[in-house]
């Protein structure tokens, strides 16, 4: 479900931090707490490793500024990335703990927690709306979680800390490295505490130099100087396992029965920036046709006919000049290249506009899928995304989003509600009883 949080000015957050407070515990009757001055006691490097171990939110920019050199001054840019991480651990119904990291990305969080592979996951809905998992996936493979998501400071040890609570360089740098995603040489890194808790972390960064050609072929050096900031807190919101979706979209649920009752009467035409053509479905009471290749005039091979009472039908696929009897089947080209795009629940959806309902992000794994063709072989949670289009009861197209290689978009359009005919040159009482 979509988290709502809300980013503090970081000035603000360190002085808020700066302000930590302890609390001690009052008889009872004598009121329930008292705040006592901040300690300035400082920490132990085992204190402090043991409070990094725990649950943490972590927040911060990481600015670089780039100058380049005299006569380029146009190119000189200034960048900030805001980052935004929790790192704890989820607990399964048997009391399995599992590390888990919430990712925020602007108003939306997801957590992803390591499997016993190592893998990464997260939970998503199902196209039922039930709730079931999905693999992180890296350039359209499955990424390990440590490679992702690692909590940075399980892997310090107690002599990565010195007394002061300065940073080990080597450790620092692979600190940053995980919490930015940024490589840089790190001059000094230190814990910054107050009393008995960790406010944050200081980092110094050494400049970066590096080479652009000019006019004449030359390089010129351009000077990176990057800075960063991070606030680290104990204020974690709990890891809580996803929950069905309460959405109530009766459109939806009104345009979807129409595609499915054994009077259904509608076009479809099915596009993808991975096929090579569009193909057709004309679905009437009296028979379904598939067309391989709407472009094409006439019936081409591979057309298939289905005649039937929606539950057994008989199947004929046109071959050169006639159509023959494949037999018996308990699937329609409905089925097989909709899929579960008539049953997938309306709660997965969100009303964006007058007429758009879009996949919310708990459903896109399974539902962008399930809005996909389901003979293209692409997965149950390859999904990135979908939507629908409803005006006046009617499914007007629907649009799925699958990751293969790279991002791959199915488009069925419906149209000619109550108006379709079987195409002209299908004659039901000239079909073949036999192969």
């Amino acid at each position: 479900m979509k988290a709502k949080f809300s980013i503090l000015v970081l000035s603000t957050l360190l002085i808020a931090g700066a302000s930590s407070f302890a609390i001690e515990r009052i008889p009872e009757g004598q009121g329930n707490t008292k705040v006592l001055a901040a300690e300035s006691t400082t920490l132990t490097p085992y204190e402090a490793l043991y409070l990094l171990s725990q649950d943490i939110h972590i927040e911060g920019t990481y600015t670089e500024t780039r100058t380049y050199p005299a006569g380029m001054e146009a190119l000189n840019t200034t960048t900030t990335t805001p980052f935004i991480r929790d790192y704890g651990h989820i607990e399964e119904e048997d009391g399995t703990l599992r590390k888990a990291t919430r990712v925020y990305n602007g108003h939306v969080s997801q957590i992803y927690f390591q499997a016993e592979d190592g893998g990464a996951m997260y939970e998503v809905l199902r196209a039922d709306n039930t709730v079931g998992t999905a693999h992180y996936q890296d350039m359209g493979l499955d990424a390990l979680y440590a490679d992702h998501f690692r909590n940075p400071f399980d892997y310090l040890v107690e002599s990565d800390i010195h007394n002061d609570l300065s940073l080990e360089h080597d450790k620092a740098t692979f600190i940053l490295q995980a919490l930015t995603g940024q490589e840089r040489a790190v001059k000094s890194a230190k814990i910054i505490t107050q009393g008995k808790t960790i406010t944050g972390l200081d980092f110094e960064l050494f400049p970066k130099v590096m080479g652009v050609p000019d006019t004449t072929g030359q390089f010129q050096n351009i000077t990176s100087v990057a800075s960063v900031e991070i606030v680290i807190s104990s204020n974690v919101t709990p890891f809580d396992h996803l929950k069905p979706s309460t959405n109530s979209n009766p459109a939806i649920s009104t345009a979807l029965s129409t595609l499915g009752s054994p009077d259904a009467n509608y076009t479809v035409t099915l596009s993808s920036n991975g096929l090579a053509t569009e193909s057709a479905i004309y679905v009437t009471p009296e028979g379904i046709y598939h067309k391989a290749n709407a472009a094409t005039k006439g019936a081409t091979n591979g057309d298939r006919l289905y005649v039937g009472d929606g539950i057994i039908t008989t199947m004929y696929t046109y071959q050169n000049g006639r159509f023959i009897n494949e037999g018996i089947r308990n699937t329609t080209p409905v089925e097989e290249y909709l899929g579960t795009l008539l049953s997938i629940s309306p709660a997965l959806f969100e009303k964006d506009s007058e007429t758009i309902y879009t996949l919310i992000d708990e459903a896109k794994a399974f539902g962008g899928a399930a809005i996909a063709p389901s003979t293209y072989g692409m997965g149950t949670d390859t999904g990135v995304g979908g939507y629908f289009e409803i005006e006046d009861g009617k499914l007007l197209s629907a649009v799925g989003m699958v990751q293969s290689t790279s991002v791959v978009t199915f488009k069925d359009v419906f149209s000619d509600y109550g108006t379709t005919k079987l195409p002209a040159w299908v004659d039901l009482n000239a079909l073949p009883s036999t192969r």
